[in-house]
């Protein structure tokens, strides 16, 4: 078998977009069948996990090597003088000579951080009564950030409408009741996007606004009325006769 012949250029370092990571102190030694190669991975926080893979110019770095050992792969760990064997060998067909340019790639591993479900749950309304062309704000808690959760309008038992369908993210939702909602009792039932978790506020009442009517009411004037009495014809006052005194029969 012809001796290989290997000549590391500068290697590539990938990194996902706000991770703080990076390699440093790159070394590679061959052996005459496999390369050992060490670095330093420095991290943003020291419990940062990375999955770390090298690809080669063998095959225009299409395929990731497989025949790698130590710290490459999944989970590696942040540290000083990180080990990598490579099985050169055997990842090479038997008859190549030439020179390998290897490339890192470095992926940071978010943690999965699985949410846990919990039932809808409408909160209490603020008031029970709602004037027709005001707001009314639905709050809830619960169910999946992922979720959509419908509002529905109920007047007694009988549905009424769809009054929209949002998105759990912010659980909480304003409603601007239209002005022409007809006055009565109602409530709010919220649903997830299966309907298999429901929850429902208290009843309202919704009743009309009070109009602003300005009543002008009539002004009675009552008029005092003064009687002249007039007697002749000179048309001045008269005083009314009184009748005469009453004394003792004359002989």
């Amino acid at each position: 078998m012809q001796k290989l012949q290997w000549l590391f250029l500068p290697v590539f370092l990938f990194t996902l977009t706000g991770y703080a990571q990076k390699i440093d102190n790159i070394t590679a030694e061959f052996d005459g069948e496999r390369i050992i190669i060490t670095y330093d991975l420095i991290p943003g926080k020291a419990s940062d996990k990375f999955n770390v893979t090298l690809k080669s110019s063998y095959d225009n770095y299409q395929k990731p090597l497989k025949f790698l050992m130590g710290d490459a792969g999944s989970n590696v760990l942040p540290g000083n003088r990180n080990r990598i064997i490579w099985d050169v060998k055997n990842e090479l067909p038997p008859d190549y000579n030439g020179n390998i340019t290897l490339k890192f790639e470095v992926e940071a591993i978010v943690p999965l951080v699985i949410e846990e479900r919990t039932a809808l749950s409408a909160k209490p309304l603020i008031q029970n009564v709602f004037k027709r062309g005001s707001q009314m704000k639905v709050d809830w808690t619960g169910g999946l950030r992922s979720d959509s959760v419908k509002i529905d309008l109920f007047k007694g038992s009988a549905f009424v409408k769809t009054i929209n369908k949002v998105g759990n993210d912010k659980k909480s939702y304003n409603w601007n009741i239209p002005k022409n909602q007809k006055k009565g009792d109602y409530f709010i039932r919220l649903s997830d996007q299966n309907s298999s978790d429901i929850s429902s506020t208290q009843t309202f009442t919704i009743k009309p606004r009070t109009p602003f009517i300005v009543k002008v009411l009539p002004v009675l004037a009552v008029g005092a009325g003064v009687y002249f009495l007039t007697s002749g014809g000179d048309g001045g006052k008269s005083e009314p006769d009184l009748p005469e005194p009453i004394g003792p029969p004359s002989n």
